[in-house]
């Protein structure tokens, strides 16, 4: 059976599920159906996207829309009858959305970064992806900072997020120099 979700702020990471890409494709086509984007403006981001790691239990799907300034309320509202309700999360140039097992809102199984179609932050997300992708290296280094977090402290997303982050932004930038 395919795991599936975090509670509130837990943090854990479980070995990678061959049924999460299955998953996330389930999920894209019920976005184009509810808000009408095309498939290529859906993809699936974060660790659950990459074979070979453990991830969070959670598939992060990247959502790109042509500007994030007028966001049509119809958009969030397709997006709700699917079961993706918007968070109060501040990000800059990023807006989320999630999907939770029930009403209760306290297990989150999917994750949408509503993002500019083919921006910065787009670009970011999809060079972090590749590179993890084409890199055993990278891989089991992304992997071991995950895991000595998780080791150290207890359910904080938000400090596992900034824990992760200058090696985030090395392995884009080195994809980036790439290009």
């Amino acid at each position: 059976m395919l795991e599936l979700g975090l509670k509130g702020d837990e943090i854990r990471v479980v070995p990678h599920q061959a049924g999460w890409h299955e998953a996330f494709l389930a999920v894209q086509q019920q976005i184009v159906q509810a808000t009408g984007l095309a498939a290529n403006r859906i993809a699936h981001i974060g660790s659950t996207a990459v074979e070979a790691i453990e991830a969070k239990p959670i598939i992060d799907i990247m959502v790109g829309v042509d500007t994030l300034a007028d966001v049509p309320t119809s958009f969030f509202d397709a997006c709700k009858a699917i079961g993706f309700y918007r968070l109060r999360v501040v990000r800059e140039n990023e807006m989320i959305l999630a999907r939770f097992v029930d009403t209760t809102f306290a297990v989150k199984t999917y994750i949408i970064h509503l993002v500019a179609y083919k921006g910065e932050k787009w670009q970011d997300f999809m060079i972090f992806r590749d590179e993890l992708r084409a890199s055993a290296t990278l891989r089991a280094e992304y992997e071991a900072l995950k895991k000595a977090y998780i080791a150290k402290f207890d359910g904080n997303i938000v400090g596992y997020t900034e824990h992760k982050e200058a090696f985030v932004k090395r392995v884009v930038q080195e994809g980036k120099d790439k290009l």
